[in-house]
């Protein structure tokens, strides 16, 4: 009988370490996904700004150029900040990104210590059982 209820115990320490380990690879997957998708919209935001300032830029010229010498000194500082912007950005959304893994990364050092923790927990019930 003990036998029996040292392998049912095992079995049901097992099953329950192996949910652990799927939910915490869900969890990553998903992290992951979200992941992506945040760097993909960002990506695309970019693409999407940067086309705007290259079309504004096209139309501003078409319609300045008679006036180009008296505005080439506005222009430059035009462009200064709309890179400084997008420079700006940039960072921020990659320390975003960057705080978004570390987070994850975080999460699952966490998962994997608590998942260490209850195998070491269940290895020393079994030895004072042993015992």
């Amino acid at each position: 009988r003990e036998e029996e209820e040292r392998q049912a115990r095992e079995a049901a320490e097992r099953r329950e370490a192996e949910r652990l380990l799927r939910e915490a690879a869900e969890r990553r997957a998903r992290e992951e996904e979200e992941a992506r998708r945040a760097k993909e919209e960002a990506d695309r935001r970019r693409r999407e700004e940067a086309e705007r300032a290259a079309q504004a830029e096209a139309d501003r010229r078409a319609r300045e150029e008679e006036e180009r010498q008296a505005r080439e000194a506005a222009e430059r500082r035009e462009a200064e900040r709309l890179l400084r912007e997008a420079a700006e950005r940039r960072a921020r959304e990659e320390e975003e990104a960057r705080r978004a893994k570390e987070e994850a990364d975080r999460r699952r050092r966490e998962e994997a210590e608590r998942a260490a923790q209850a195998e070491a927990d269940r290895r020393a019930r079994e030895e004072e059982e042993r015992q």
